[in-house]
């Protein structure tokens, strides 16, 4: 009977990935886009930035699009801000731009437009500090070929209206910094950004200046992303996954790939579910951290190409194209969740006291939220400045653990708050030191 027993789990757990990805109708119902980014919304819609479509729209899950914005225009990444505005950035000619709606997509005005010679790049991010202001960051080329490219910089302080300059990363050297692939705020407050050609980069003065992180040795940095339990920061090298849970200040490596393709792109599910898509078009998908790896690329296109992967309701959507013909191509799949905070069913919302309490330096705060939408957890001094900003983004339902380290702090009172759309609370913690 064990034997058995043991066999029918073994069966169960080889067959956890075997439905297949299922192709979705297309986004503009023309040839030659490429999908580079699906963005949900929090309030149930989909929106996806095209080559030589814009941005486009969907309410049901990505069964029909409309176009949103930006028509024509060559938009490369969308970015949800925290107060529900969606930012989109592209680039017409060669000027880059940053699109903003305002409206969840029923328009679109142009907030930053700037003119860079012969520039043929195509990558740019944004994050949104604790101080207010907004960063954003993208590759141009600088010569003397279209593979020599550096990451310029701008800033915001209010509310994105207006923009100013804080240039180039360089000195302009020849593949310096390579574009970027990747901007994040980790709990410490500073600013990373992932590069083609010189690693990982880190800001402590909200863009103002740049240092190399020494703790990961990549120098392609693939992609930066943040996981949504813990700390999490992950960062793609050209064959494999690195893994951060204290500020970058040390990585994991969660395992290498096949040496004749690379990873070209990764997605990071609401418990830190790993998707991690191949150059060479395959899927492989780890709920464990990169201990074990499961392969499912069932039902893609040979020699698909993934640009975007996104999770929306249980969803994990694909978005891509098939090199040559830049035919965009979407496919959708189920989200198989892993064991962790996330898996459990969520009645209400929730903020717990933080455990241990008092701590030193370390602390985790645990909540609930019972819908998808966008949520802020932040740390405030007993005179109300706000410290660290520890959760800044759309989050799935779910039950949620965030370790906070206050390594950079004295001693003394904190309070942590936790915003959602339809529930704030606020409790008090101790530091001692």
């Amino acid at each position: 009977m064990r034997k058995i027993i043991l066999i029918l789990l073994l069966f169960c757990s080889a067959s956890i990935y075997a439905a297949g990805w299922v192709r979705m109708p297309s986004i503009t119902g023309i040839a030659d886009n490429i999908i580079y980014k699906v963005l949900p919304d929090g309030q149930g819609n989909l929106f996806a930035s095209i080559r030589v479509g814009g941005i486009y729209k969907s309410t049901n899950g990505g069964a029909n699009w409309a176009l949103s914005g930006a028509a024509g225009g060559s938009v490369y990444n969308l970015i949800l801000a925290p107060n529900g505005d969606i930012y989109g950035i592209g680039r017409a000619g060669s000027s880059e731009t940053i699109y903003r709606s305002t409206n969840s997509g029923a328009s679109w005005q142009t907030v930053f437009s700037k003119s860079f010679s012969q520039n043929a790049s195509l990558w740019g991010e944004i994050v949104f500090p604790s101080n207010g202001q907004i960063i954003a960051a993208f590759s141009v080329t600088v010569y003397p070929t279209v593979s020599d490219v550096d990451t310029y910089v701008i800033k915001s302080s209010n509310g994105g209206n207006d923009w100013s300059d804080l240039g180039f990363i360089g000195p302009l050297i020849s593949m310096n910094t390579g574009g970027g692939s990747g901007m994040v705020i980790g709990a410490d407050g500073n600013i990373y950004l992932g590069t083609g050609q010189t690693g990982l980069l880190s800001s402590s003065n909200f863009g103002a200046g740049w240092a190399g992180v020494p703790s990961v040795s990549s120098m392609f940095t693939s992609f930066l992303q943040k996981g949504n339990v813990g700390n999490s920061i992950f960062e793609g090298e050209a064959y494999g996954v690195n893994h951060s849970t204290n500020n970058c200040g040390s990585f994991s490596f969660l395992g290498p790939f096949n040496a004749w393709s690379y990873t070209k792109k990764a997605g990071i599910g609401p418990n830190d579910e790993i998707y991690i898509a191949l150059s060479d078009g395959r899927v492989f998908i780890s709920n464990d951290l990169g201990t074990s790896w499961t392969e499912n690329h069932t039902g893609i296109s040979y020699g698909f190409q993934t640009d975007a992967i996104a999770f929306n309701n249980g969803k994990v959507y694909l978005a891509g194209h098939k090199p040559g013909l830049y035919d965009g191509e979407l496919y959708t799949i189920d989200l198989v969740t892993g064991v962790g905070e996330n898996s459990n069913v969520v009645n209400g919302y929730q903020l717990k006291q933080n455990y241990p309490n008092p701590f030193n330096p370390s602390t985790k705060i645990s909540f609930s939220i019972p819908k998808q939408g966008y949520v802020k957890l932040s740390v405030f001094d007993a005179l109300g400045k706000e410290v660290s900003r520890l959760v800044n983004e759309v989050k799935v339902s779910g039950n949620y653990e965030i370790t906070f380290d206050a390594s950079f702090l004295s001693g003394g009172v904190y309070y942590y708050r936790l915003e959602t759309e339809r529930f704030n609370e606020t409790r008090k913690m101790i530091l001692i030191k």
